[in-house]
């Protein structure tokens, strides 16, 4: 797989403490991003369903089916998987 490197231009205080809280890794920052592109083509698709004619669901059931999916997610796999080593 290629690699590519990337600069972070952060303010100084963010930098300080996303270093000392171990999240400046390479490991996490990939694991950031890939939660995120997931998270945005989750919502694109959604968007697409919608315009399409709708899933049968409303926009707040929806929201609702994000939040509790949020929320087991917060509850196993975030702390799994940005846990800093010790």
């Amino acid at each position: 797989m290629a690699v590519k490197e990337i600069t972070l231009t952060l303010p100084e205080e963010l930098y300080r403490e996303a270093q000392e809280a171990g999240m400046l890794s390479s490991e996490y920052i990939e694991n950031l991003l890939r939660d995120a592109l997931r998270f945005v083509t989750w919502e694109n698709r959604v968007e697409e369903i919608q315009k399409a004619g709708g899933i049968g669901k409303t926009r707040e059931e929806i929201i609702a089916e994000l939040r509790n999916t949020r929320k087991r997610l917060r509850e196993t796999e975030y702390s799994r998987r940005y846990t800093r080593p010790r």
